[in-house]
């Protein structure tokens, strides 16, 4: 799904380089489902005018999907007052690596950044070949 502007999340506005950015649901076991949020990196060559435009014929994207996302007990009964979101990349070989959290003052991230990383993704797919794109979880909050 192509994610429009995110009234309630706010904060994510502007995290990812890359247009468009698309959701992916994943249904991880927990009370709500967990959203990656994901969009190819912007292009790293700047353009020479604000008045030029490159358009590129490179295919659509086809989405990651999750293979392995457990999650123990452990971490779902954890109460957080806001959604935590971790930002990263999706390699192409499918694993996921977070490069920074939204609250590092909580002492789940660590937890959570080391169970991400054993996660499978099928990576998301160009011309079906294996991409890398950029990534954000988010993880909702729990509430008693």
């Amino acid at each position: 799904m192509q994610s429009a502007v995110r009234d309630d999340l706010p904060d994510l506005a502007g995290m990812l380089t890359g247009n468009p950015v698309y959701t992916v649901y994943l249904n991880v076991g927990d009370q709500k489902d967990w959203l990656l949020e994901y969009c190819v990196p912007a292009r790293e060559n700047k353009q020479a005018s604000p008045y030029e435009i490159t358009v590129g014929d490179e295919g659509s994207v086809t989405p990651p999907y999750p293979i392995s996302t457990l999650i123990p007990d452990s971490i779902r009964s954890q109460q957080t007052a806001k959604p935590i979101v971790l930002r990263g990349l999706l390699t192409a070989a499918g694993n996921l690596q977070v490069a920074k959290a939204s609250d590092t003052g909580n002492s789940l991230i660590g937890q959570l950044v080391a169970l991400v990383r054993q996660w499978q993704f099928r990576p998301a797919l160009r011309n079906s070949k294996a991409i890398e794109v950029e990534v954000l979880l988010v993880i909702p909050s729990h509430a008693r």
